[in-house]
C-alpha cells in the first residue's frame, strides 16, 4: 500500500521539518510524518511573506491544529530579490532557493539536525516548474515523488487520515497569478487577493485573478461557473469592485481554469533547454 511505503520512507528519517502550505499534499505529507516519527521528530514550517494570502495562513493555522504537530511561521520577504520582481521565466527557481534557505535555517533552529522536506507530486513533475531544479540543487527530498504518489493518490491517502484538506483545491502562491515580465510587487500581489475575495461572493471553485500588462485581470474559473459570472447583477459589481482596486480593464477568461495555464506564454524553445 502507498500509505505504507510512504510511512516507510519517511521513518527511515530520524527528525524531520515539513515545509508546510497547508493545502493538501504538504497536509497529508504532515500526517504521513508524525506516524513515522511521532510528534517529538516532527515539526511544520510555513513560508509566510507577501506571496502568502491570509486565507492560506489561516488554513496553514488550521491544518497544523488537526494535525497535532508543532508549526511555525517564517516571516519572509521574496521580493527584496531582483531576480524574483523582475519576473522571468525562472521567478520560480530563484523563489524556491530563497525560500528554503530560510527554511532550513529555521528547522535547525526549532529541531536541530532535522532533515527539510516538501509535498510535490508525480503530477507536478509533468508541468514547467523551475523550482523544482532548485530543490534538488540544494538537496531537499520530495518523499512523495520518491514514492511515485500522484495528486488523486495524495487525495486518497488524505482521505484515510480523515484530513479536511483531502477536497482542497490547488492554491499556489499569488506571485502565480503575474504573467511573466510584469513587475511583481506587494501592492500587485495584495490587489490580486483582495480581487479574488470578491470574486469569492459568486464563485467556490478553482479560481484565479491573473495580472497582465496595462493592469489588466483576467479572471479564470471552472466551466461550471463561468455561468455565475455572466449575469448583470454579478458583472456589474466585480468591475466596480476590482476597477476600485487598481485594476485598469477586467475580463473573463471564456477557457476554462487549467493548471500552469500561464506557462503557454514561456518559449518552447526556452522550455526545452531548461
Amino acid at each position: 500500500m502507498l500509505q505504507e511505503k510512504l510511512v516507510q520512507t519517511l521513518s527511515k528519517i530520524n527528525k524531520i521539518a515539513v515545509a508546510f502550505s497547508g493545502g493538501v499534499d504538504s497536509s497529508m505529507l504532515a500526517r504521513a510524518a508524525k506516524e513515522a516519527r511521532g510528534i517529538g521528530n516532527v515539526i511544520l514550517l510555513t513560508a509566510a511573506g507577501p506571496t502568502f494570502s491570509q486565507s492560506q495562513r489561516q488554513t496553514a493555522e488550521e491544518q497544523a491544529q488537526q494535525i497535532g504537530l508543532p508549526h511555525f511561521f517564517v516571516t519572509t520577504s521574496e521580493t527584496s530579490l531582483p531576480e524574483f520582481v523582475a519576473n522571468g521565466p525562472e521567478r520560480c527557481y530563484y523563489c524556491k532557493k530563497y525560500l528554503f534557505s530560510e527554511l532550513s535555517e529555521a528547522a535547525e533552529l526549532h529541531l536541530p539536525g532535522a532533515l527539510l522536506i516538501e509535498g510535490s507530486n508525480v503530477d507536478d513533475l509533468s508541468d514547467y516548474r523551475p523550482g523544482m531544479r532548485a530543490l534538488e540543487e540544494m538537496g531537499i527530498r520530495s518523499p512523495l515523488v520518491e514514492c511515485g504518489i500522484r495528486k488523486e493518490e495524495v487525495r486518497e491517502l488524505a482521505r484515510q487520515w480523515e484530513l479536511t484538506t483531502a477536497e482542497q483545491p490547488p492554491s499556489p502562491c499569488l506571485a502565480s497569478r503575474i504573467v511573466n515580465g510584469v513587475e511583481i510587487t506587494k501592492e500587485r500581489l495584495e490587489r490580486i487577493e483582495k480581487a479574488e475575495k470578491v470574486l469569492r461572493q459568486f464563485v467556490s471553485g478553482p479560481l484565479r485573478v491573473r495580472l497582465h500588462n496595462d493592469e489588466l485581470a483576467r479572471i479564470e474559473v471552472t466551466e461550471e461557473e463561468i455561468v455565475k459570472l455572466t449575469n448583470k447583477d454579478a458583472r456589474a459589481t466585480i468591475n466596480k469592485e476590482l476597477m476600485s482596486l487598481g485594476f485598469r480593464f477586467v475580463s473573463l477568461d471564456l477557457e476554462p481554469h487549467q493548471q500552469g495555464k500561464l506557462n503557454r506564454l514561456i518559449p518552447l524553445a526556452q522550455k526545452i533547454e531548461e
